[in-house]
């Protein structure tokens, strides 16, 4: 069986560290089996791959090393009840789901369990509108999403892409040349049609 083929992720590490970035020693299969058995999450290989290269350390990214509640608490637990809100407060109702009900109750209680069947999204950083990879399809190259509860953008076509933007200097960092949605990424199951609802 051949070898699988990773990212050359030299080049943004450096680019990462040259923004002033902390980088720690990568993750080892020990801290991917705590991730996988307290959070259920287990990222794509690219992902994978590069968190085995270099860790980000500092408060924009998740502590994959310490107390994973908090990673939980922090990063993933609100995407849930930032989706109910808005279906609750401004109306939000996602296409494919079917007529919204009347009941506001059962529309809240829909979309809980409706998101609770979609793919797992592993979180690469930014608390405020996470950015994160989704865990399915297994496969390198998922494109990384920016979700703040219905508020979903694409960040990048791959972990590179993205992370390519975000080591960008400051002063650049706001002209993000990803478009919002491209129908050229990978398409993931409710988050690339929840992208496409609000941005086209």
């Amino acid at each position: 069986m051949a070898e699988p083929q990773y990212p050359d992720f030299s080049n943004v590490i450096t680019r990462l560290r040259n923004k002033g970035i902390q980088l720690s020693a990568g993750l080892n299969d020990s801290d991917f089996d705590r991730i996988r058995d307290q959070l259920g999450l287990e990222p794509p290989p690219d992902v994978r791959r590069f968190l085995t290269e270099a860790l980000p350390v500092g408060p924009y990214f998740p502590d994959w090393r310490g107390d994973l509640k908090v990673v939980h608490d922090t990063f993933i637990r609100p995407i849930i009840p930032d989706f109910a809100f808005h279906v609750e407060r401004n109306g939000f109702w996602f296409d494919h789901w079917g007529d919204r009900p009347d009941d506001i109750n059962v529309a809240v209680a829909t979309t809980k369990s409706n998101l609770e069947t979609v793919p797992l999204l592993f979180p690469l950083g930014d608390p405020a509108y996470l950015k994160a990879v989704p865990c399915t399809p297994h496969e390198s190259g998922n494109p990384v999403f920016s979700v703040r509860g219905p508020d979903v953008l694409h960040a990048g076509r791959n972990i590179v892409e993205y992370l390519t933007w975000f080591s960008e200097p400051r002063e650049t960092l706001d002209h993000n040349p990803t478009p919002v949605f491209s129908e050229d990424y990978r398409q993931i199951l409710f988050w690339t049609d929840v992208c496409r609802q609000n941005n086209v």
